[in-house]
């Protein structure tokens, strides 16, 4: 028989780079290595309650797909992260791989070029140097994973990870999980399905079995050891919100015997953010002594250079300058803190990085103008809210 059986569907075939490879030309660094190490254990920490003075908070643009403006905005997020180091353990939210409910782009490790030539190997080496650079800064990276072979080339970088809710329920993505080396976050399902995501707990918690590829890009048998530190992401799905107290006590409840003192994480995006910046700082609030949160704020100009971000692109919450409720004629975020903890007025010593800063209260929603005195000797802020 001439006529071909396989690879009828197939266009073409090109062999990747193994890991050991582009780890040896973008090696991690010692300073990169002690930063995951310590960021890893300090949310185990955080999640199995040796921790219970902070909360973890996952921060950044939905996507990278320009590096300078990822390193500007870490650059920006550094010094807020220092400053609230008591209170939170921020980790930069670093996501190049992009699951698709249909069809689209589909990330920088993807799609590099952002031209649809799909230069994966460039965008593994891309991915790579952009978290190098990142952690160099000090600050930690959190990702989704999503394609089973590319942790094999990045998750030496990686402090946290999320399975996404389109993934959740996959076998594929339970067995990663279970054998990744940093604690991973199960969203609940796209139409808001929380069982998906017990189940998903469940499972990574145990040992197993799979096809993958080891560092030299050989096929192999993978056996894992099963991951002790998984937790739940409540983001809300079918249109409907899911951060309220009640579907926290639910959560809770669905997984108590998984021996996880915080097992919840609330993310402020996707359903529970229903695109609109108010329901940002609701969806923090409710059962906040209790939960991790992860917040969102929309772009104020979308795809404009230097914050490419997309509508829903998670930032520090609560503020946005640059908007009708603002005074800053900045087209940035200020990344101020807010303190939920409390009343809504404290008063912090952070750089603010814009001359007027306003933000919007979630307590008493309204434009706050922020009063500050600035330290001749630090060139640090007293920023006062309320």
């Amino acid at each position: 028989m001439n006529r071909p059986i396989d690879n009828q569907h197939i266009g073409e075939i090109n062999a990747l780079p193994p890991p050991r490879v582009i780890k040896t030309k973008l090696p991690i660094t010692e300073q990169a290595a002690a930063l995951v190490v310590e960021t890893r254990d300090a949310i185990r920490k955080i999640l199995h309650g040796q921790d219970r003075d902070r909360l973890v908070v996952i921060v950044g643009p939905c996507s990278i797909h320009d590096p300078e403006a990822a390193f500007e905005y870490a650059q920006k997020l550094k010094p807020v992260a220092d400053a609230l180091r008591d209170r939170f353990l921020i980790v930069m939210r670093t996501y190049f791989e992009k699951p698709r409910t249909t069809i689209g782009w589909k990330g920088l490790i993807n799609d590099p070029h952002l031209d649809g030539t799909c230069d994966i190997a460039t965008g593994l080496e891309l991915a790579r140097t952009i978290l190098l650079h990142i952690n160099q800064l000090g600050l930690p990276c959190a990702t989704e994973l999503l394609d089973p072979i590319s942790p094999q080339y990045v998750a030496d970088l990686i402090s946290w990870s999320a399975i996404g809710a389109r993934t959740t329920e996959s076998q594929t993505h339970r067995e990663l999980a279970s054998g990744v080396s940093m604690p991973v976050g199960f969203k609940n399902g796209t139409e808001g399905s929380l069982q998906v995501a017990v189940n998903a707990m469940i499972s990574a918690r145990a040992p197993h079995h799979f096809v993958g590829i080891n560092a030299d890009g050989q096929t192999a048998i993978i056996r894992t050891m099963g991951n002790p530190d998984r937790h739940i992401v409540l983001r809300g799905g079918g249109g409907k919100t899911n951060y309220e107290e009640e579907h926290v006590a639910k959560a809770e409840a669905a997984v108590a015997n998984e021996g996880i003192a915080r097992p919840i994480m609330i993310d402020c995006s996707h359903d529970n953010f229903m695109r609109c910046c108010d329901s940002s700082g609701k969806a923090a609030s409710p059962s906040w002594a209790s939960c991790w949160k992860v917040t969102c704020t929309p772009a104020n100009k979308p795809g404009k250079k230097g914050w490419p971000f997309s509508t829903a692109s998670p930032l520090l919450m609560p503020v946005w300058a640059g908007t009708k409720r603002s005074a800053c004629s900045a087209n940035s975020p200020t990344l101020l803190p807010f303190d939920l903890y409390s009343t809504p007025c404290i008063t912090s010593h952070i750089p603010c990085p814009f001359p007027k800063p306003r933000l919007v209260c979630c307590a008493c929603p309204k434009s706050i103008p922020l009063v500050y005195t600035q330290d001749s000797l630090s060139g640090t802020r007293r920023i006062t809210l309320c």
